[in-house]
């Protein structure tokens, strides 16, 4: 009986064993078929906004407007050839905001980015009002994203998460007792939800901590459809 026993445990060890490699060989399938590795969209003190990508080995990339739906699409298939790694682009806020789709044909995945802000030639307007000097995000496969951003001098910044508009603030008031001027934060999704971030820009000399004492630009949502 003993015998049976121990034939009996190193069958279920055993199987134990398979179970936890191809489980591990499945995820590393799933992670090498993602061609995006990463992306970073950046809006320089300018107002002017960019992009970069950072992909996988051997991976096309086609870009064109979606007219019907007012997007700039990046389209990433797999080649044959070997291809550059990495792409950059200028991307244009188009009157008051942006779309950009990734669509990641390997993966069965689209990721999309839109952005509300100025138009470049309308940020000397509002440059008295805007604490914000220049921002970046970089998404990963992982669903991690990474915020790093510039702000005015003496400019207080504090970040809180508005449940009833189920988005992140990164609020900028004027404070002359205020010295950093470099922030960064991590912030996560899960796939099917939605990233938004607000700066919360609050008008300068005033008591009036009102909504209509507030600008909120740039506002960034991020979100996906897996097929």
């Amino acid at each position: 009986m003993k015998t049976i026993k121990l034939i009996a445990l190193f069958v279920t060890g055993s199987l134990t064993l398979v179970s936890c490699s191809s489980d591990e060989t499945s995820l590393e399938a799933n992670q090498k078929t993602s061609l995006l590795k990463t992306y970073k969209i950046q809006r320089d003190a300018s107002g002017a906004y960019s992009l970069d990508l950072n992909l996988s080995d051997n991976t096309k990339v086609d870009n064109f407007i979606n007219l019907e739906e007012n997007t700039k699409e990046y389209l990433l298939s797999e080649s044959d050839t070997q291809s550059k790694k990495q792409l950059s682009d200028n991307l244009i806020i188009d009157n008051t905001s942006m779309k950009v789709a990734f669509v990641d044909a390997a993966a069965s995945k689209t990721e999309y980015l839109y952005v509300e802000d100025d138009n470049i030639t309308l940020s000397a307007k509002s440059n008295k009002v805007r604490r914000l000097k220049d921002y970046s995000i970089v998404g990963e496969s992982d669903g991690t994203y990474t915020l790093d951003f510039v702000v005015k001098k003496n400019t207080n910044v504090t970040f809180t998460f508005n449940d009833e508009l189920q988005a992140y603030e990164v609020h900028l008031e004027k404070d002359k007792r205020a010295s950093t001027t470099e922030f960064s934060r991590t912030l996560e999704r899960n796939e099917g939800e939605l990233l938004t971030i607000h700066f919360v820009n609050h008008k300068d000399g005033g008591s009036n901590k009102g909504f209509e004492a507030l600008i909120r630009k740039p506002i960034i949502i991020i979100d996906d459809i897996v097929d």
